[in-house]
């Protein structure tokens, strides 16, 4: 049977990506499901273990209790938004 309430979550907060987000070596973690949008720049992440390169105009979902570690900052003009 559909469930609604499985697929359907609620907007909490939304706040511009900080600098942590263009340093190598750093790390952000999510207890709730999360989508970062990419506006501008480039950089290279790990998300739980995987790599992969975000650029300008990507929509990023990342679920709940997941690790992303900044890999490769790139540079310095990464800007978007964390969505929660």
């Amino acid at each position: 049977m559909f469930n609604p309430e499985s697929w359907v979550v609620k907007w909490k907060s939304t706040q511009p990506l900080s600098h942590h987000w263009m340093y190598a070596g750093q790390y952000h973690t999510f207890a709730q499901p999360t989508f970062i949008l990419i506006i501008d720049g480039q950089a290279k992440w790990r998300v739980n273990g995987e790599s992969i390169q975000v650029s300008r105009g990507q929509l990023i979902a990342v679920e709940a209790h997941s690790v992303i570690e900044v890999v490769e900052g790139g540079q310095l003009n990464l800007s978007g938004w964390r969505i929660e």
